[in-house]
């Protein structure tokens, strides 16, 4: 079962035992389902505890989530804790990829040319940004994740095909 963490409680809301969540992903709506079950998880003391959303909404950025295990007198408890999911019961619209499958990524040109290896993805908002580095020299540069830098990812093959410009490497 592979578990990805899509937010932090950063705090309590109200007297109803609701959690503030700080989404670290994208389709809350989808991921907050009454119903749905999801992984809370203490880094620090890798404690873990299964739980049921039973409400959720969205209030000045945030995620108020409420959960079934979870009773107004203990949500304290949960404040600095991660909210996992299954990747498995996470569907993603097309052309939409976990950053997670990304890492590690082999980026090529259109002749097939290695340029780098992915590290990281980043988003600033507009769009992520592929953070990469070169075999040869370790020469750390970016691409843009949209459609005119972007050819073809193939994540079973760990492979992502970029469009590169001058200046690119």
């Amino acid at each position: 079962m592979a578990l990805l963490t899509v937010g932090q409680i950063v705090n309590t809301f109200g007297v109803q035992g609701e959690l503030k969540i700080v989404s670290f992903s994208h389709f809350s709506h989808k991921r907050y389902k009454v119903g749905h079950h999801l992984l809370l998880r203490n880094e620090l003391t890798s404690e873990e505890k299964n739980v049921t959303v039973s409400s959720y909404r969205v209030h000045k950025g945030l995620d108020l989530v409420k959960f079934l295990e979870i009773d107004a007198t203990t949500a304290t408890t949960y404040f600095s804790w991660y909210v996992l999911a299954e990747k498995d019961d996470i569907k993603l619209p097309g052309d939409t990829y976990f950053h997670v499958d990304l890492i590690g990524c082999v980026l090529i040109d259109e002749s097939n040319n290695e340029l780098g290896k992915v590290q990281e993805v980043v988003d600033y908002g507009a769009h992520p940004i592929l953070k990469a580095k070169t075999f040869n020299e370790g020469k750390a540069f970016q691409v843009p994740f949209i459609p005119s830098f972007i050819i073809a990812v193939d994540i079973n093959h760990k492979t992502i095909t970029i469009r590169p410009i001058e200046g690119l490497l």
